[in-house]
């Protein structure tokens, strides 16, 4: 009946948790399906994969005007992420001046991602409210996977992420964890210490914010900012570092000013290389959202990371890019 209305078909064969369930599955073939699905919906098992080929499926709505998206591509998109009950909701409602989405002490309470449209200075931007992400081995049940799916595309679809983290007490394993998620998409951001008003003095909040600027590691060049979502405050210096950051994530070097630079810090410097003697002829930058620079070298093959941490460290030095990654490729001259 489904093919005779030519509608797309995914077929999930439930309960192989069990050996009866595990053994039947290869049966379903005699329907002649592309794919089958074996999930067990107790245990959810298989059910992320499932969810992900269901969102793959879903068609952009119908009738969405072209003008319309282009007007809201050209918004600065911002996904406001983190662990669940860290303020998320609460921070979109507060700079939206209202309750657009429900906030709650109940961690878990946002299920799916919400475009909210704000301004603040004359400026608007598009804030993307996410569900908590937790750890894969506490997400529980086929809706909250569904949920942390759609923040971390939200995080995929976004030029700048605020990681919203609770202050006072620290940046957590899980905190590390959503921010190598920004990293890995390559995404500008700057890191919320919300909840602010809990140090008790301001010697503990001093220390604490040292803390979790220690704790960033490879993304120290990302700005750490207190607030408090509750009551607004720490907003306008965390906007000043969402502007700073948007603009180096955007930011151009012109190529003789980058290639005056670069006689101190990479053409005299030989690059550590398995096969030899290797070394770099020329740098350029090809690229933005994220900054991308190509260094043409004699030798691209086993270039260690370190040597790349090097160059995006000088290149930091040299030019800033504060609240953005910075991307190298090596390319054989």
């Amino acid at each position: 009946m489904l093919r005779e209305r030519g509608k797309a078909v995914l077929l999930a064969a439930n309960k192989v948790d069990a050996k009866e369930g595990r053994e039947g599955v290869s049966q379903f073939h005699a329907l002649a399906v592309d794919t089958i699905h074996p999930v067990s919906a107790e245990h959810g098992t298989g059910v992320s994969e499932l969810l992900e080929a269901i969102v793959a499926r879903i068609p952009s709505p119908a009738g969405a005007g072209e003008a319309t998206e282009e007007k809201d591509a050209a918004l600065p998109r911002i996904a406001v992420v983190g662990r669940p009950n860290v303020g998320k909701s609460t921070l979109v409602n507060t700079l939206a001046g209202f309750e657009r989405v429900i906030a709650s002490e109940v961690a878990g309470t946002t299920r799916d991602a919400i475009d909210v449209l704000v301004e603040r200075d004359g400026r608007r931007y598009l804030l993307i409210d996410t569900a908590g992400i937790r750890a894969k081995r506490k997400t529980e049940g086929a809706v909250e996977i569904f949920s942390v799916m759609k923040s971390l595309d939200s995080i995929k679809r976004c030029d700048l992420a605020i990681l919203l983290i609770d202050g006072p007490a620290g940046l957590s394993h899980q905190d590390r964890q959503v921010l190598r998620y920004i990293l890995d998409e390559e995404r500008a951001v700057v890191v919320a210490a919300n909840k602010a008003d809990g140090w008790t003095s301001e010697e503990a909040r001093r220390k604490g914010l040292h803390a979790i600027a220690e704790g960033l590691e490879y993304a120290s060049f990302a700005a750490v900012v207190p607030t408090v979502a509750t009551s607004g405050k720490g907003f306008q210096p965390l906007f000043r570092k969402i502007e700073e950051a948007s603009a180096n994530f955007r930011l151009r070097v012109p190529t003789g000013l980058l290639n005056r630079m670069a006689q101190s810090f990479l053409y005299t410097v030989p690059i550590p290389s398995p096969q030899g003697r290797n070394r770099a002829f020329y740098i350029t930058q090809v690229g933005v959202a994220p900054p991308s620079f190509a260094v043409f070298v004699k030798d691209r093959r086993g270039i260690p990371d370190s040597f790349t941490r090097y160059l995006q460290n000088k290149i930091r030095d040299r030019f800033g890019f504060e609240g953005s990654p910075v991307r190298i490729v090596y390319r054989e001259r």
